[in-house]
């Protein structure tokens, strides 16, 4: 599984080409299998990683967080419609944690969701959404022009 994932994400080799290559050594391995063991991979090995990034992320006295829009072309909304990654970084040079958050929507449930249980200072561009979500941590906010 390990050529398959590396393939994957390393080399930016689909699983539809992966699939074609296998067939010509001979090998039945269908994609729908290997997406099957992507998906086991992401809720076994990846998920318990990025929670605890997350634990670690927000032990830091300072949380650095920017939103910036998206274009989905697979969604429920039209593909006009805006989409937000939300980026949080934090901790010490060489041992920094960043985390990039999807959300559809860049309203203050996703701040307040991110930071629930923060107590340090997040350093943000100062979009209202912050000061509503994460008031109960110390929000530091600069713009810039």
């Amino acid at each position: 599984m390990l050529v398959i994932v590396t393939a994957k994400f390393a080399d930016g080799l689909p699983l539809y080409r992966q699939e074609s290559q296998f067939a010509r050594l001979g090998i039945a391995l269908s994609r729908a299998t290997m997406a099957g063991w992507m998906i086991r991979l992401g809720r076994e090995s990846v998920v318990p990683l990025v929670n605890l990034l997350n634990d670690v992320c927000l032990e830091q006295a300072v949380v650095h967080c920017d939103e910036t829009r998206l274009q989905v072309l697979s969604s429920e909304r039209a593909p006009t419609a805006q989409h937000w990654i939300w980026v949080r970084a934090a901790g010490p040079p060489g041992r920094r944690v960043v985390l990039y958050d999807y959300e559809p929507s860049r309203g203050a449930e996703v701040p307040k969701r991110l930071f629930e249980g923060y107590a340090g200072t997040v350093v943000t561009d100062g979009l209202e959404a912050y000061a509503r979500a994460v008031g109960h941590a110390r929000g530091a906010a600069r713009r810039t022009a």
